[in-house]
């Protein structure tokens, strides 16, 4: 099949080097054309293609540009291997005959080198049957399912099947990086005087026992202002079939405060098992659709002066959420939006606590490195929540943050990035953002009357970066309006970050 592709494509180019020669090319008159080895695409259709080439006398050019076609049709229903070709044939009647060669999958060829099991890999290739249509939509959900798998470079390629019109599918896989982290410290000097503090250490692991699953493990502390924060998490993740991921995590956070007297010493504590389910609808390189399920059994309390009211609580929560790849003239477009609902409960103490929450976010990049984004989310409560289930508010330039029962947020930023600025080395990238929203802080108020707050502000930032992992980022936020308790508003940051 490959040799006689390559015999016509000389010959075209001969015929055509002909015509530009001004050199009579011989022609036969075409009454009709008839296909043969079609079976995704109707002959009356491909027909209706070349209507406009039957009835008249036709050069082998212009045979060899019919058949160009009905492959060109092929290639635009996603049939990306289809081959259409004039075999050698005794023309009876002006019936011209076009031989077409669909691409059909051969044989799959796993070639592993990576300590990733072959069934994983066999997994995700399964749905791809020897003698199946090869697919653009087929091909490329397979393709993104074997990048995500951690720990490992997947290579897809096609090599000449055993038999007439089939490709067999050759599967590289090699190690990738079996270790990632991120270290990063942040701080935050204030207009009261006061300093926070907040170092973080990420670290990952990837494909550990071999089945494509993944370790995530982070800490992060802070201190200033008389409150002292450390918490952790771990979490272990491993797919299930070709779409599916289910997880198992731990995380803690311990919180001390201390009033200006020194009288009261408060301090919280939270430690929460999780198991998580995920399910990939629809996976395809312009979208992406998610199913989720979270359940969460928490272990917190607070204690003051050294007396403690501990409390058990549930959580469960189903979300979906989804992601949009767009081609526009001049820049791609990156939407997303996810909802979820959530309910919660101490068992035996209170009826269940429900909320919805919601997000929407749209990126639009330019080739000149410019990109603007628009985020929006927010959140309904069906009942006064406890204040570690309320949403909470805290806009550029605010000091302290303020939680409600029902609320939304809003984003808007624009960035600039520079590949190199100047003489200096690395990359640059500015930004300039407005942060807005409101909260209402009891779903149902004793009163009736709901007690709404707003809050805005405005931040820019420079982030330096450079191709060794180390970046340097630098911000100044301003909050917007009038911001009431507070003695001083508004905090420059500084954060230095490590990624291995």
């Amino acid at each position: 099949m490959i040799f006689l592709l390559g015999v016509l494509m000389v010959s075209s180019a001969a015929l055509a080097q002909d015509a530009e020669l001004g050199e009579p090319l011989p022609t036969l008159f075409v009454s009709a054309f008839r296909f043969e080895g079609n079976t995704a695409v109707d002959a009356d259709l491909l027909q209706e293609i070349l209507r406009p080439m039957t009835g008249q006398e036709l050069s082998m050019f212009d045979l060899y540009v019919a058949a160009a076609a009905v492959a060109a049709h092929y290639h635009g229903l996603g049939y990306f291997l289809a081959e259409a070709v004039l075999p050698p044939q005794e023309v009876v009647d002006g019936v011209i005959t076009i031989r077409i060669f669909e691409g059909r999958y051969g044989e799959v060829i796993v070639h592993n080198e990576s300590a990733l099991r072959d069934d994983v890999v066999l997994s995700v290739v399964r749905p791809l049957e020897k003698g199946d249509l090869v697919h653009q939509a087929l091909f490329d959900k397979t393709r993104l399912i074997l990048d995500e798998i951690p720990g490992v470079e997947v290579d897809l390629g096609f090599a000449p099947g055993s038999e007439e019109g089939t490709a067999d599918l050759v599967v590289m896989v090699r190690d990738g990086d079996t270790v990632q982290g991120r270290f990063s410290l942040e701080v935050r000097p204030r207009g009261d005087g006061t300093l926070r503090m907040a170092p973080s250490l990420a670290l990952i692991l990837n494909n550990p026992a071999g089945w494509g699953d993944q370790l995530e493990a982070s800490f992060a502390a802070s201190a200033g202002r008389g409150t002292e924060l450390q918490q952790g998490r771990v979490e272990y993740t491993v797919p299930m079939g070709a779409r599916g991921k289910l997880g198992v995590g731990y995380a803690g956070a311990r919180q001390g405060m201390k009033d200006a007297l020194g009288v009261l010493d408060v301090r919280t504590w939270s430690n929460t098992l999780s198991v998580s389910a995920g399910f990939a609808a629809v996976k395809g390189f312009e979208r992406n659709l998610s199913l989720s399920a979270r359940i969460e059994r928490a272990d917190a309390g607070r204690s003051i002066n050294g007396y403690k009211t501990p409390q058990e609580r549930w959580r469960v929560t189903f979300g979906v959420d989804e992601q949009r790849l767009r081609f526009p003239g001049n820049g791609v477009g990156i939407s997303s939006w996810s909802v979820s609902a959530t309910a919660s409960a101490s068992p035996g103490t209170e009826p269940p606590q429900t909320k919805l929450n919601g997000s929407f976010t749209h990126r639009h990049l330019w080739d000149s490195g410019v990109e603007i984004s628009g985020s929006l989310e927010g959140q309904l409560a069906f009942a006064n929540l406890r204040s570690e289930e309320q949403m909470e508010l805290r806009p550029a330039g605010h000091l302290g943050a303020v939680s409600g029962d029902v609320g939304w947020a809003a984003r808007l930023e624009l960035k600039k990035s520079w590949p190199q600025l100047a003489w200096l080395a690395g990359s640059w990238k500015g930004a300039l953002y407005v942060e807005t929203g409101a909260v209402q802080l009891e779903r149902f108020p004793a009163d009736g009357m709901p007690d709404i707050v707003q809050r805005s502000g405005l931040g820019i930032g420079l982030d330096w970066s450079l191709p060794s992992g180390h970046s340097l980022y630098l911000g100044r936020t301003w909050p917007l309006g009038a911001v009431p308790g507070e003695a001083s508003a508004g905090e420059t940051t500084i954060r230095y970050t490590l990624s291995f």
